[in-house]
C-alpha cells in the first residue's frame, strides 16, 4: 500500500501494514535526506505515532497522509553556482535563514558582493 507524508510537500512511500513506525520513519528519512535527529515526530488522525507500534495499529490505510514535524533547527545543504566566477559552492543553511542572510554568508565566504540585487 502507499501512504503519504506531508512536510511542505506530499511524499509517497510504499509501506506494509506490518511495518513499525520506526521502519517507516527511517524510510522517509532516507528518501528525503532528513536526519533522524531533525525528524521530531509523526502524527496521524490526531495520534502521535510511537516507533514501536505498527502501521496497522493506527489504522493507516492506502492513501493516508502522515503529518511530519521537524525540529525547528532543521538544517540542509544548498548548492549555489556563482555567476561571477562559475564556481559552485555548498552552504549549510537553516530553514529559518532568509535570502539576505544566505547572500551575506556567500559574501563573507567568497568575498563577492552579492547583496546588490535583493529582488
Amino acid at each position: 500500500m502507499q501512504i503519504y507524508f506531508r512536510v511542505m510537500k506530499t511524499v509517497p512511500i510504499e509501506v506494509k501494514k506490518s511495518d513499525t513506525i520506526q521502519t517507516v520513519r527511517t524510510e522517509f528519512s532516507k528518501l528525503e535526506g532528513i536526519s533522524m535527529v531533525n525528524l521530531k515526530s509523526l502524527s496521524f488522525a490526531g495520534d502521535w505515532l510511537q516507533n514501536e507500534q505498527k502501521v496497522v495499529d493506527y489504522d493507516i490505510k492506502n492513501g493516508s497522509i502522515i503529518s511530519v514535524f521537524l525540529d525547528s533547527g532543521f538544517r540542509t545543504k544548498i548548492h549555489v553556482k556563482m555567476l561571477q566566477t562559475g564556481k559552485p559552492i555548498t552552504l549549510d543553511v537553516d530553514m529559518r535563514d532568509t535570502v539576505l542572510t544566505i547572500k551575506r554568508r556567500i559574501q563573507n565566504k567568497e568575498g563577492i558582493n552579492c547583496l546588490c540585487s535583493l529582488s
